[in-house]
């Protein structure tokens, strides 16, 4: 009997509970099998009537951070599209959640949190999305399920003391599936979300290496660093444990708009400048009364796991890969490759373009959304279908690739160039790893050859629109923004292939891009004032056309 208790205290999921009892059938006694199972079930039910306590951390010295969870999607199975919405009912109470009465925070180390300990000051909550499922059709709706975490913050009547641990005891009224929580305050060790750094990292020689300080609290508004201002700011080496000052809190700029002018902290944020440190090596910084921050690395090489991710990143935006090398996890499906997969994938080639006088006719919404819009423009003449349409990269949860996602070529091959072939790898995961080419100009190219791919007779279509039920996707006629596009696409690529010595396919790119240049500079409407579909205004016709000229120069 105490085995069937230990097994169900270790686990944390109700789906578990069908394998565990699987296995107590291996019990001599069916009586201890059914009182064990029943056990079982009676503590799953209680721990998931509660919300889970995810964790407590210390914002600074004068608050305290509680973190709890609502619930969990787990996303299981994604060919099958099984996956399973774990929640904890009932909810968070969030009312007594931000309620002094139902924390106290006692210390045997720190005297004025003896003798019964004391409550907060003040409790705040924040809310954020922390799951999401797509469910089941309900008439012509999904059925969405969501989970949240919530973070409260306790603002002390006392600040924490270096080295002093404490414990948190939380009211049963709040519905928390842990009663209290052992702490200590060690600013060396003590991460704060309030301190902002560049996880990815610094390099060395960079002439500006700079942490923010700040934090909003939900309900509470923003936390006011102001009291901080020139409190010391130390670089602590994780390695070594030693300890040097680098500077002190600064303020730096008041509350205000951000990118597309959101307010993104909803905070006035304070500086931490270390612009001095260029050691290598594991550090966090540790400011005075606040903590430290999460752990990150001064090194030559700060950029390479984020550049890793980013191609992989691309790799897996991928549309008609079909995994060669058995991936995990694999490339998207389906590969909607015309004939293949699925096998009645089709491409249908069209009179529609985004500048023909019907496009505005087409439903509110994006165009290229809507297939069936366009299956009254499908060509008449033979042949109507193009079984070479498949490839290049999503943008979204779609699949449709107008010409907009030109601007992923550019945005690849530009730091190829720019660092004149550096950034070389050509073992970071994706197919064509290992084969002599820089991945990044593999991925590149994966998107230039399926806009050379989309050709209609001589001309250079302006892309595909997303699947029907039926799995039919449409063409978009040629136009010569186009054709400009691609000779643009395939110059840059036959450059990045000149930097990196592979001459047959320098040429192979170049020939391409001249091939598109001369069919738009003979039509007698170039499109040289008209702009890309994608760029509201600031990419022209004649734009395109000067960036292959330059490329092919």
């Amino acid at each position: 009997m105490a085995e069937a208790v230990e097994l169900e205290e270790g686990s944390d999921e109700l789906c578990q509970i069908g394998e565990r009892g699987m296995h107590l059938i291996n019990y001599p006694s069916r009586l201890r099998f059914l009182l064990a199972l029943i056990l079982m079930l009676v503590v799953s039910i209680s721990k998931v009537q509660a919300a889970k306590l995810v964790n407590v951390s210390i914002l600074d010295q004068d608050y305290l951070v509680v973190n709890l969870s609502d619930g969990d999607v787990i996303h299981q199975d994604e060919v099958n599209k099984v996956e399973q919405v774990l929640r904890y009912t009932p909810e968070l109470n969030t009312s007594a959640a931000v309620q002094t009465n139902n924390w106290t925070v006692t210390s045997s180390d720190d005297g004025y949190y003896g003798s019964g300990g004391k409550k907060p000051l003040n409790c705040s909550r924040k809310k954020k999305l922390s799951g999401h499922a797509e469910l089941q059709w309900s008439g012509n709706d999904y059925i969405y399920e969501y989970t949240y975490e919530h973070w409260i913050y306790l603002e002390l009547p006392s600040s924490l003391q270096q080295g002093a641990t404490y414990q948190l005891n939380i009211g049963s009224s709040i519905n928390s599936d842990t009663a209290s929580v052992t702490f200590t305050f060690d600013q060396f060790s003590s991460v704060s979300e309030a301190i902002h750094v560049n996880l990815v990292g610094y390099s060395p020689d960079a002439p500006h290496k700079a942490a923010d300080l700040y934090s909003w609290m939900g309900s509470g508004g923003a936390r006011n660093y102001s009291s901080f201002e020139g409190n010391a700011v130390y670089l602590y080496n994780v390695d070594t444990e030693s300890v040097v000052q680098v500077g002190a809190v600064e303020f730096w700029k008041p509350s205000g708009s951000d990118v597309h002018n959101y307010n993104l902290t909803g905070s006035d944020v304070w500086n931490i400048d270390f612009s001095n440190a260029s050691s290598p090596g594991t550090y966090r910084l540790v400011v005075d009364g606040v903590g430290c921050s999460q752990d990150f690395e001064i090194t030559d090489s700060v950029y390479l796991d984020p550049f890793a991710v980013s191609v992989l990143g691309y790799f897996y935006m991928r549309i008609g890969e079909s995994n060669p090398k058995n991936l995990s996890p694999p490339p998207r499906t389906p590969l909607y490759i015309p004939g293949q997969s699925p096998a009645t994938t089709t491409v249908y080639l069209t009179t529609m373009h985004p500048f023909h006088p019907q496009w505005e006719s087409f439903a509110d919404g994006d165009k290229w959304d809507k297939p069936n819009a366009w299956i009254p423009y499908v060509k008449t003449t033979t042949p109507n279908t193009n079984p070479d349409a498949w490839g290049g990269h999503s943008d979204a949860a779609d699949w449709d690739r107008h010409l907009g996602h030109v601007i992923n070529i550019w945005d690849m091959l530009l730091p190829y160039l720019m660092s004149d072939g550096a950034i070389n790898n050509d073992n970071l995961g994706i197919t064509e790893s290992d084969n002599g080419i820089p991945d990044i100009i593999d991925e590149a190219r994966n998107e230039v050859d399926f806009w050379l791919r989309l050709r209609d007779g001589d001309g250079y279509s302006h892309g595909l629109t997303n699947p029907n039920n039926s799995n039919e996707l449409f063409q978009a006629a040629p136009t010569a923004l186009a054709a400009w596009a691609n000779a643009a696409n395939a110059a840059m690529l036959a450059d990045a292939f000149r930097i990196a010595g592979l001459s047959s396919l320098k040429n192979q790119y170049k020939d391409a891009a001249i091939e598109a240049y001369n069919y738009a500079s003979n039509l007698s409407n170039q499109m040289l004032d008209n702009y890309l579909y994608f760029d509201e205004g600031h990419l022209r016709g004649r734009d395109l056309k000067m960036m292959a000229a330059a490329f092919l120069y």
